[in-house]
This record gives C-alpha cells, structure tokens and sequence, in this order.
C-alpha cells in the first residue's frame, strides 16, 4: 500500500481515459446541459449570451482538468482523491447554474472559483518535476488570476453580473492564448483527444435523454413519433458528422505535430473550438425539449388521438 501511495503521481504513457475521469466528466456535462435553462427563463438574446457565458465558464474549468490529468497518473490515489473533490465541487456548481444570473449567483461563483483552485493546484503538482512545465503552468495561474477575479467581482448581483463574467470569459481566452505561447507544455494526443470524445459522446447522449423525457407520457399521435424520429435522426447525424467525419482527421493531426504546434492545436482546436461543437449539442437539446414539451402540452389541451390517429396536434 505503501508503495502504492509514494509512487509518483506522473506517467511518461500516453494512457486510456480512466473510469474516475469519466465519472468526472458526466458531472461536468450535467453541469452544461444546465445552462439551456437560462434560455427557458428568458427565451431573448440577453439570454443566449447568459447561458453562452456560463456554458463557457463551465467548459473552462472542465478543460482545464483535462490538460491537469493529461500526464497525471489517473490510477493513483492521491490524483484520485482530488479529482473526486473536484467532482463534489463541480456537481454543487452544476444545481446552481439555473439560477445563476439570481440568488444562487454567490453560490456559482463560489463554487466555480473552488473547481478552478483545485484544478491549478493539482497542475501545478502534477507538473513539478519538470521545470520548464512547471513553468508554464504558473503562467497560466498567474494570468487566470485575472479571470477569477472578474467571476468574483460579479457576485454584486444586478446587471454588473453578466459584463463582470464577459469579462471574465475574455480573459480567460487571454491567459490561454498568452500561456500557450510557453515553452514546457506536453500534450498526450490519444489521451487528449479521447477525453474530448467522450464528453461530446455523452453530450449527445444526454440530449437523447432530454429528448425523451419531454415525450415521456405523451399520447402517441403522428406529431410526437415525428418528434421522437428527428431529435433521433439529428442525434445520430451530429455523431456521424464528429466521429466519423471531423474526429479521425483531428486525432491524425494531433499526433503527426511537433510538441509546440501540438499544445497549439490542443488550445485552438480542443480547447476553444470544441466549446462551439458542446454547446451546438446542448443547443440541439434545448431545441428537442422545447418541441417535445409544446407537442405534449398540445396534444393534451386538445385530446389527441392515440397513434397512429389522423392529423391531430398539427
């Protein structure tokens, strides 16, 4: 047991995505799918940027960890024990998310700041055996701090709440653009791009399950089976267009890269880029459980038939 506990923390493989990390990961995506709940409250450009600014706060502190666990041992215990206090932070987060432009405001913000503490802290760990890592992680610390700070000044409720967390958004880009010009990064491709993967896997996935609840008791008319075969068919499409079509060609290129241009593309591509691929799914999910529900509403107030009835609910 001993043995197991000094050992250290990094490891030279480009390792598989382990279960703890998976773990991590659905509570993270619990935590985005969340924010199309801003837009149910207020269906108006004031709140799609709300829900754009929390869905990229979330994203970035879940991004951060993957590049934190990248060369980290997932096997080891103390890594472990770290990623599920992360995971208790993150899922007390993710409740909070729907009020988080209300009351529960103070409470996101607090528990976002925790997440990102963590996470800092245990890159800073994993990276200090090599110096010139070790390096470039303080200077994305330092230059986070910035960020932090504007997701803390927004804690003042009101209006100020939305620009002080644009504000923080931007200079999260910031720090990750000056940070990523740093010598010292390392990236695992098959381990970097596999954690990308799954979260958009299970986003999917989760857009199904919506999908479904929002169906669920319904009457069965010609309009609800629609409804039911499109959020299918999109779903799968989505899939195909990622995993088939864009994933192989990302995976090829990630690894065919020198380290430097490699951090790069992690950055760019995973990191920024992949914000747009999430947050379209979560989209698609809000969309699918808008239609569903006003079907079902629909079909009741009027009486709809049982499927395969006529044209009812039309």
């Amino acid at each position: 047991m001993s043995a197991v506990i000094w050992r250290p923390i990094t490891t030279t493989e480009d390792q598989r995505t382990t279960f703890i990390e998976l773990f991590f990961d659905l509570v993270f995506v619990y935590a985005v799918t969340q924010t199309v709940s801003l837009v149910d409250q207020e269906l108006s450009w004031a709140g799609v940027t709300r829900a754009v600014i929390v869905f990229w706060l979330v994203w970035w502190a879940w991004t951060q960890f993957t590049w934190a666990l990248n060369s980290a041992d997932t096997t080891h215990p103390a890594i472990d024990a770290v990623v599920l206090a992360a995971t208790a932070l993150a899922f007390l987060m993710a409740v909070t998310v729907p009020d988080a432009f209300g009351d529960a405001g103070g409470w996101f913000a607090a528990t976002y700041i925790a997440v990102r503490v963590v996470g800092l802290a245990l890159y800073g760990r994993v990276a200090w055996d090599d110096v010139a890592k070790r390096a470039a992680v303080r200077r994305f610390a330092l230059l986070s701090t910035g960020g932090l700070a504007a997701v803390a000044a927004g804690m003042v409720g009101g209006d100020a709440r939305a620009w002080w967390w644009a504000a923080a958004v931007l200079l999260e880009v910031v720090a990750a653009v000056a940070a990523g010009a740093a010598e010292g990064w390392d990236v695992r491709p098959d381990h970097f791009s596999e954690r990308h993967g799954l979260f958009v896997i299970i986003a999917l996935g989760e857009s199904l399950i919506v999908a479904g609840a929002g169906l669920t008791g319904a009457e069965r008319t010609t309009q609800t089976v629609a409804v039911a075969i499109l959020a299918v068919a999109v779903t799968c499409g989505l899939w195909w267009s990622y995993f088939v079509t864009a994933k192989p060609l990302l995976d090829d290129a990630i690894r065919r890269r020198d380290q430097a241009d490699r951090t790069h593309l992690a950055r760019d591509v995973y990191s920024i880029l992949h914000f747009v691929v999430v947050f379209g799914s979560c989209c698609w999910q809000w969309r699918s459980r808008r239609r569903s529900r006003i079907r079902t509403r629909r079909c009741r107030r009027e009486g709809a038939s049982p499927w395969p009835g006529a044209l009812s609910c039309s």
